[in-house]
């Protein structure tokens, strides 16, 4: 296998979010210019995983 970069062969091969597999040098999203949007992503996380909770009215007496 290669790495979607640097078109090396190596052992060791880690598949990023953008769905390409890369070495270990250029795994991280800077180092290879990853087109995967992460701040959406983490939003998208955040709202799921965090549903919004509304509060109950006190009734009057």
């Amino acid at each position: 296998m290669k790495c979607f970069y640097c078109n090396k062969k190596h052992v060791i091969l880690l598949k990023c979010r953008c769905e390409n597999q890369f070495c270990t040098k250029h795994i991280l999203a800077e180092a290879h210019e990853c087109n995967f949007d992460y701040v959406a992503y983490s939003k998208k996380l955040l709202t799921q995983n965090n549903p919004k909770i509304v509060a109950l009215k006190v009734t009057p007496i």
